[in-house]
C-alpha cells in the first residue's frame, strides 16, 4: 500500500473543515458520535431558492451520534429575503410559525423539524451583496453514541463536537475541542509532544483564516489540527484521516 504524502491542499481542507465545525457546532447540541462506516440520511433534501449554487461538502457524516448532510449554498438574495424563503416554506398553523431563529456568530439560523428530520439553514452576508449558507439535514431517530478522543490533546481540553465522515476507503475523525489556554501555548504543546506519541509533522505551522494548522502523519494515518483563539482560550479542531 502506497502512503499518500499530504500536501497544501490537505492544509486547506482542514482549515475548510475548522470553519464548517465551528460554524455548525453551536447548532449540534445533541449527545454523543461515533461510527467507522456512515449510513445514508433517509430524510427529503432541501429545497433552494430558484438560481442558488450548491456544493455538498458532507454528504453523509455524523455529528455528536446523529446522521447528517451540509450542502454549502451560495445567491444572489440578500440574507434576509434567502431566509425569507425557509420562513414563508416552513409555516403552520395561521400565525404561528414552524421554525425557531436563532443568530450564532456572523450566522443567522432558520431551523425545522418535521418528523424525525431535522433542517437548519444557517445565512450570512457573502460581501458582494448576496448571501452565503450551510444547509443542514439531521436523521433524529438514529444514534451512535459517543466517541472518545481518540488524539493526543492538552490535559485541560474539553470536547464540543465529534463529527464522523468516510471518504472512500478512508475514514476521518473531526473533534471540535476548548481549551484554557491561550492559542500559542496549544500550539507549543503540540509542536513539543507529538511526536513521543509517534506522529510526525509533515510541514511547518501555517497560518490561515481558521488559525493555526499543523500537520502531523503516523503510518498511514494522517492529522490536520486548527489551532484558534475562543473566548478566554482556544477552540482546537483535531482533524484524524486512516485507512
Amino acid at each position: 500500500m502506497q502512503r499518500t504524502a499530504p500536501t497544501s491542499q490537505s492544509a486547506g481542507n482542514t482549515s475548510r473543515v475548522a470553519a464548517c465545525l465551528v460554524a455548525i457546532c453551536g447548532l449540534v447540541i445533541w449527545h454523543g458520535a461515533s461510527a467507522t462506516a456512515v449510513p445514508q440520511v433517509d430524510c427529503q433534501p432541501l429545497p433552494t431558492p430558484s438560481r442558488t449554487a450548491q456544493q455538498v461538502i458532507a454528504p453523509r457524516i455524523i455529528i455528536n451520534g446523529r446522521l447528517m448532510n451540509i450542502v454549502a449554498a451560495s445567491s444572489a438574495l440578500s440574507p434576509q429575503d434567502f431566509a425569507a424563503y425557509y420562513k414563508k416554506l416552513w409555516q403552520g398553523q395561521p400565525g404561528r410559525p414552524a421554525y425557531v431563529e436563532n443568530t450564532i456568530g456572523p450566522w443567522d439560523v432558520v431551523a425545522h423539524k418535521q418528523g424525525q428530520c431535522f433542517y437548519t439553514v444557517q445565512i450570512r452576508p457573502d460581501g458582494k451583496g448576496g448571501a452565503g449558507a450551510l444547509l443542514g439535514i439531521s436523521a433524529l431517530d438514529q444514534d451512535f453514541g459517543m466517541g472518545a478522543v481518540d488524539f493526543p490533546a492538552p490535559a485541560d481540553a474539553e470536547p464540543l463536537t465529534h463529527m464522523v465522515s468516510r471518504d472512500g476507503s478512508r475514514s476521518g475523525n473531526t473533534w471540535l475541542l476548548y481549551s484554557n489556554a491561550m492559542p500559542t501555548a496549544v500550539v507549543a504543546w503540540y509542536t513539543q509532544n507529538l511526536h513521543a506519541f509517534g506522529w510526525n509533522p509533515d510541514m511547518p505551522p501555517g497560518r490561515s483564516p481558521a488559525g493555526t494548522i499543523l500537520m502531523y502523519s503516523k503510518g498511514y494515518d494522517h492529522a490536520g489540527i486548527v489551532v484558534a483563539p475562543l473566548k478566554n482560550g482556544a477552540a482546537i479542531t483535531l482533524t484524524v484521516m486512516s485507512q
